[in-house]
């Protein structure tokens, strides 16, 4: 059982740090890739494949954690997965609606520290009570 949590934590850190770096150096690769090539049409695919790349990605992880993160299996983990992703999917929506409505925070760096720690709290309580 703890050969499991082991390999779950660390896919997940994994899955992280690849996320990261697609995210950092994606943009990077795309123009090297543009420049190398002489096609321009790198950057629309990266920009269309972005979305569904990670909602897969969240399903597989959420999928792995619901299938395998128990003691005992969860019936409808896929389901469970499913539905955890799409929430998590409209609240992150819902906020940077949210955000881009919200004008200069009076509040500065801190008020912005303390809306994304709002929204990962919203985000880990979407993730428990849906897969519940």
């Amino acid at each position: 059982m703890r050969l499991i949590g082991v390999a779950l934590t660390a896919g997940a850190g994994l899955s992280l740090v690849l996320v990261s770096l697609f995210v950092v150096l994606g943009g990077a690769a795309v123009v090297f890739l543009q420049e190398l090539t002489g096609w321009d049409g790198l950057e629309q695919i990266r920009l269309g494949l972005g979305f569904p790349a990670a909602f897969l990605g969240l399903y597989l992880v959420l999928y792995a954690i619901y299938r395998w993160g128990p003691p005992e299996p969860i019936s409808g983990a896929a389901l469970g997965a499913l539905a955890s992703t799409v929430a998590a999917v409209l609240t992150s929506v819902a906020y940077s609606i949210y955000l881009s409505r919200l004008s200069a925070s009076p509040f500065g760096v801190l008020g912005a520290l303390g809306l994304a720690l709002l929204w990962l709290q919203v985000i880990a309580y979407v993730l428990l009570f849906v897969a519940a």
